[in-house]
């Protein structure tokens, strides 16, 4: 019966592996055959491992009527460095473009094939596939969000990819790209409608940040083939843009489609950066139906700046070239987006003049196509508000140096006499060169205009022509951008230029071999005496690894002065740790008691190796039998540490950490929570609240003593002391423990100097810091009469964009100052600036002007202007949104802090209940950082996690919280599921 059992174990085992769908070695999984569930259980798998990961996909063909969503920021992907998802078959190498054709996949109504969420750090790559059809709904067939950034260790390729589609009625885009950075490289795309075979997209925050020209900052488009076979569109974009895209397109040759982006139209804003050179580009008329268009433009700017050069254009028609150019003024226009006549014939509308005393113009409906300048569906000089759809700020110049006004708000310039001038909103010939810590004001950009040179169109030289006058267009030549026939013009509009290209290729393309060793082991820990109840006792040792790229494996070995030493090779050290979370490895030893122990360790990239790291502590001998006594207790300089030393190294027994009282001279009781220390001469606790320095702690602690509390490490308990033998506190707070929990006072009147406004729709706000991490729980702004309907407060993270949260404002009084509780308190760390808005609906508002033209500072709160960065926050919008205007005036928008319990350091108590399971990981934590745990479970167990902590999830059997802001317990609740015979 026995053998029998055995030999079905076997037969099982054989059938569990034969059906096996994701094949992993190492870091590497195979798909065993091309279909959605054997995909997506591979990046099921992914869960646990550390450092690069490849998906290889089987060949054969696939039909896919859903996308692949792969979210590298999840839990899963945590000790993930790089994602790669390659095809089957050997990839293409040298100038080959495409893939395999192995790997093949159909499209059938999906939103795309793959969308990849990813992280400034994280690498990601797809590879050699083969794709048909066309994603529904103007998708995109690869989608990659997130600030993947080579400079910080990330970045995206996308290569030797066949992008074919088949749709002729709806916008094809093969790539599309948001907030992030790599190289698109030996890629083939074909499509019979319109073409956008890459589309990049920044958020609107990306005009904060500088364009860093010649760097790895941009998307990078190379060495691809783009082909538009047919249809009724007879020229379309080979990459588009807008909201501050970077793009850099060389190298490509493209057939029937031009290079051009979006700008500016009122909402979406122009690409940032837009950079071509070392394009051939082929337009073959008999494939197209050009109606009564012989051709247009084959570079068709709309805004934003850059640099052309080198670029080869030929026309043919039956493969023959062409004398003529059917072109409209040249191969090359620039334009300024949406304020050109020519765009009369477009459902898109225009912009009418500003006019100069009110500062504002009309934009055309869409439904009244503008005859000329005045459009019949806004009134003549714009006084009526009411006829016009949309208006836009406008003020009045006579050069570039007047544009965007006293506080930048202006988006066009209009000259006295009426006419247009400079558009000064992502104006051609500029761009955002502050630094990214100030974010300065986006409007005042630096002078950079854009160079075109050596661009041939059927062998003779062309250079840019606009389609309007340069009056009407608010772009001109020598100022906005300059060309010349061969070599980059040396000066521009007075200013020298410099420009000097990114390596090319793209090193993502050609990666450099990782010659870096890991960094130095830090964290090493236990440090000092242990606890031996038992001969040998087991003893937790830990350290944090990290590398240019990734931590592989850590191993250590005792020091022996033979077979392990500081020398010792990392594959001879026996001592093999494991990833607990994030940075940290470790492993449990067994020690003997009286001994001094030291681990050396070392780390690895799988290539390189770090220095040696010592663990060095020693083991208690077990047969001492003296209790400790308590040397000295202190408050710190924090007001929240209280630090207590011992004649012999102590630990936290059995019976828990508490039992101390701490009693001030106003007799007000002040609990302590044990932080750490364990296994040393001294431990850390914390007080509940801020001790101010006047307080007085003269006999003022007591401490009974729980069964097996504070002892020694042979296990001899700290004695009890209370009454005539309590303790004197030292008290060395320089804590007045007053912090300022909101920027105004909201009295019952109106603040001083206040001027009630009326425009469009408006959102105000104020950037602030805390030196002191805490929480937010209300907001405030202050009302006048007429500024009606619904008001949101949301709080913005100036460093990435995002929102902290949000909260309409209920019950509200006719005005004055009106307060909202957030549903839940917002973490709001210390020393980061975050901006607090307020909607005004109906476009009434009030402000006190020149309020914030030096910093202002309320104790720990701060409201920072550096130079013309000032704190008052705004956007004209109909809804919320990220103010990205600054201004010195004060719009009266404030907030609640709490400070009850901030600042840190929280600990976490890790518990369990039931014997199925074992529970490691109470620890302590920074404010606003997770706590993890670890769980092992036996068979037929389950584990169900509970406790005071911020709720989580759970891992490849690690746990890990939400962000603490306070103390709390983590409970594993482990429960028999049906044991197995």
């Amino acid at each position: 019966m026995k053998k029998l059992l055995i030999a079905l174990i076997i037969i099982l085992a054989s059938i569990n592996n034969l059906n096996a769908s994701c094949d992993w070695v190492g870091n590497t999984g195979s798909t065993s055959s091309l279909t959605v569930a054997n995909i997506n259980e591979c990046f099921s798998e992914v869960s646990g491992k550390t450092g690069e990961v490849t998906i290889n996909l089987s060949a054969g063909t696939l039909s896919i009527s859903s996308l692949f969503d792969v979210n590298m920021t999840n839990a899963a992907f945590i000790n993930v460095t790089a994602l790669n998802i390659i095809g089957a078959g050997t990839i293409p190498t040298g100038s080959t473009k495409g893939s395999a054709k192995s790997t093949n996949f159909t499209l059938s109504n999906a939103n795309g094939l793959w969308q990849i969420t990813t992280t400034s750090s994280k690498k990601v790559r797809i590879s050699n596939q083969n794709v048909s059809g066309t994603a529904s709904g103007g998708n995109a067939i690869i989608t990659i969000y997130g600030n993947t950034n080579p400079a910080l260790g990330g970045g995206f390729r996308v290569d030797h990819m066949d992008l074919a589609s088949t749709n002729s009625t709806t916008s094809y885009r093969s790539i599309w790209i948001t907030d992030a950075y790599g190289v698109i490289d030996h890629n083939t795309y074909t499509t019979n409608h319109m073409m956008n075979a890459v589309y990049m997209i920044n958020g609107n925050t990306q005009w904060a940040t500088p364009v860093k020209v010649g760097t790895s900052e941009m998307v990078y488009i190379e060495d691809n083939e783009a082909t538009k076979t047919a249809g009724t569109w007879p020229n379309t974009m080979f990459c588009d843009g807008r909201n501050g895209a970077r793009i850099v397109i060389r190298y490509n040759t493209v057939t029937n489609a031009y290079f051009g982006t979006h700008g500016f139209d009122g909402s979406d804003r122009s690409v940032a950066w837009y950079e071509v050179y070392n394009n051939t580009n082929i337009l073959e008329a008999n494939l197209l139906d050009f109606s009564t268009r012989l051709g247009e433009a084959r570079i068709n700017l709309r805004g934003g700046t850059g640099m052309f050069y080198n670029n080869t254009f030929t026309h043919t028609h039956d493969g023959v070239q062409q004398t003529h150019t059917g072109l409209y003024e040249g191969a090359i226009l620039y334009k300024y987006h949406r304020l050109m006549a020519d765009y009369e014939t477009y459902a898109w509308g225009k912009f009418d003049y500003c006019d100069s005393t009110l500062r504002r113009m009309c934009v055309g409906p869409v439904n009244h196509r503008p005859t000329g300048w005045r459009d019949a569906g806004c009134p003549d000089n714009c006084a009526n508000s009411s006829g016009c759809v949309d208006q836009i700020y406008c003020g009045e110049c006579t050069d570039d140096s007047d544009c965007g006004g006293t506080a930048g708000q202006y988006n066009y310039c209009v000259y006295a006499d009426g006419t247009g001038g400079y558009p000064c909103r992502d104006q051609p010939g500029t761009l955002n060169t502050h630094t990214e810590s100030t974010y300065s004001n986006t409007y005042q950009l630096a002078h950079y205009p854009s160079l075109f040179w050596n661009n041939t169109y059927n062998g003779s030289v062309v250079n840019p022509a606009g389609k309007e006058s340069t009056v009407e267009d608010g772009i001109q030549n020598d100022r906005d951008y300059c060309y010349h026939s061969t070599t980059m013009p040396a000066t521009c509009g007075g200013h020298a230029t410099t420009y000097s290209a990114y390596t090319y290729p793209h090193p993502l393309v050609n990666p450099v071999a990782d010659t870096t060793n890991p960094n130095d082991l830090t964290s090493l820990s236990p440090t000092g005496q242990q606890a031996c109840a038992t001969n040998p006792s087991n003893v937790a040792i830990s350290l944090s690894a990290t590398d240019n790229v990734a931590v592989t494996g850590v191993r250590c070995c005792v020091e022996n002065g033979s077979t392990c030493t500081s020398a010792t090779a990392y594959a001879s050290r026996d001592v093999v740790l494991s990833n607990t979370s994030g940075t940290t490895w470790g492993a449990t030893v067994s020690s003997s008691c009286d001994t001094d122990i030291q681990y050396n360790c070392m780390s690895t990239d799988g290539t390189n190796y770090s220095n040696n790291g010592v663990i060095s502590y020693q083991m208690a001998n077990n047969s001492d039998t003296t209790a400790p006594t308590m040397s000295t207790q202190a408050i710190g300089a924090d007001g929240r540490t209280v630090t207590f030393t011992f004649s012999e190294a102590v630990t936290i027994g059995a019976g828990g950490s508490a039992g101390f009282t701490l009693t001030n001279g106003d007799s007000e009781e002040i609990s302590l929570t044990y932080v750490s220390g364990a296994g040393s001469t001294t431990l850390t606790y914390q007080s509940s609240a801020c001790i101010p320095s006047t307080d007085t702690f003269v006999a003022g602690l007591v401490y009974t003593q729980p069964t097996n509390g504070i002892e020694d490490m042979a296990g001899n308990d700290l004695a009890t002391f209370s009454g005539a033998g309590a303790k004197t506190v030292t008290n060395g707070s320089t804590q007045s423990c007053d912090l300022a929990t909101s920027l105004f006072t909201h009295g019952e009147t109106a603040p001083s100097g206040l001027q009630n406004e009326n425009t469009d729709p408006f959102v105000t706000g104020i950037k602030f810091q805390t030196n002191t991490a805490g929480t937010m729980t209300h907001c405030w702004f202050y009302k006048i009469a007429a500024d009606t309907g619904t008001h949101t407060c949301t709080v913005y993270r100036v460093f990435d964009g995002s929102t902290v949260g949000t909260v309409n404002f209920a019950d509200e009084s006719a005005s004055g100052w009106q307060d909202q509780a957030f549903v839940s308190a917002l973490n709001i760390a210390a020393d980061e600036d975050y901006i607090v808005t307020v909607n005004h609906p109906t476009g009434n508002w009030s402000r006190t002007l020149a309020y914030f033209m030096s910093t202002y500072t309320n104790g720990n709160l701060t409201a920072t202007t550096v130079e013309e960065d000032y704190a008052g926050r705004y956007i004209y919008s109909t809804s919320t949104a990220y103010p990205v205007n600054d201004s010195p005036s004060n719009y009266w928008v404030d907030f609640t802090m709490s400070y009850a319990t901030a600042g840190g350091p929280w600990q976490c108590t890790v518990s369990r209940t039931g014997d199925g399971c074992m529970i490691t990981g109470s620890q302590v934590v920074e404010d606003g950082n997770t706590c993890s745990a670890t769980v092992t479970l036996r068979n037929g167990w389950k584990a169900t996690w509970g406790g005071t902590c911020p709720a989580g999830s759970e891992s490849g059997g690690i746990y890990t919280t939400g962000n603490l802001s306070a103390d709390c317990t983590l409970t594993a609740a482990c429960t028999e599921q049906g044991i197995l015979p």
